[in-house]
C-alpha cells in the first residue's frame, strides 16, 4: 500500500512538474510567434492591400453589386485583422487599438449597409470608412496621407456591375 501511494505521488509529481513545463513553453513560443509576427508584417503592404479593396469595395457598391461589395468587405476585415495580429506600432503608437476603435465598427456599419442593400447608405458609410482611414493616419503621424472617393476604377479590367 506504501508503495502505491508513494508510485502515485511521484506520478502526480512528474504530471504537475510537466504541466508548468508545458505551460513554460507555450508562453515562450506565444512570445516568438507576436515577436515574429511583428517583425514580419509590412505595413506598407497592408496599406496597399486595403486601398486595393477599398477601391474595389467602392465601385462595386457604387454598382450595387452587392455580393462583389461583400466580398471587398471581407478582405478589408482580413487585412486589419492581420495587422491587428501583429501587434503593429508606429511613432510609439500601437496600431491595434486604433483598428479596433476607428475602423472596425465602421466596418461593421458598412457591412450591414450592404447586407441591407442599401445605395444611399452606402456611400454615406464609405465617406465614413475613409475618415476614419485619414483619422487613424493623423493619430500616427501620417496626417499628409489622405484617403478620398476613387474617380476610377485602379484595374481597367474588372466589371463591377452585376
Amino acid at each position: 500500500m506504501k508503495v502505491e501511494k508513494w508510485i502515485l505521488s511521484v506520478l502526480l509529481g512528474a504530471i504537475v512538474i510537466l504541466g508548468v513545463v508545458v505551460t513554460l513553453q507555450i508562453n515562450r513560443l506565444q512570445t516568438v510567434v507576436a515577436d515574429a509576427a511583428q517583425s514580419d508584417y509590412e505595413l506598407a503592404i497592408g496599406m496597399n492591400q486595403l486601398q486595393t479593396w477599398m477601391d474595389k469595395l467602392y465601385f462595386s457598391g457604387t454598382a450595387e453589386n452587392w455580393p462583389l461589395a461583400d466580398f471587398y468587405l471581407h478582405e478589408i476585415e482580413e487585412t486589419a485583422e492581420a495587422m491587428m495580429m501583429a501587434n503593429l506600432v508606429k511613432n510609439e503608437q500601437p496600431l491595434t487599438p486604433l483598428i479596433e476603435s476607428m475602423m472596425m465598427p465602421v466596418v461593421d456599419d458598412l457591412e450591414a449597409v450592404v447586407d441591407a442593400a442599401d445605395a444611399e447608405g452606402f456611400l454615406r458609410h464609405y465617406d465614413m470608412l475613409i475618415n476614419a482611414c485619414n483619422a487613424c493616419h493623423a493619430n500616427t503621424g501620417y496626417g499628409y496621407i489622405q484617403m478620398q472617393r476613387p474617380e476610377r476604377p485602379a484595374f481597367s479590367n474588372q466589371r463591377f456591375e452585376p
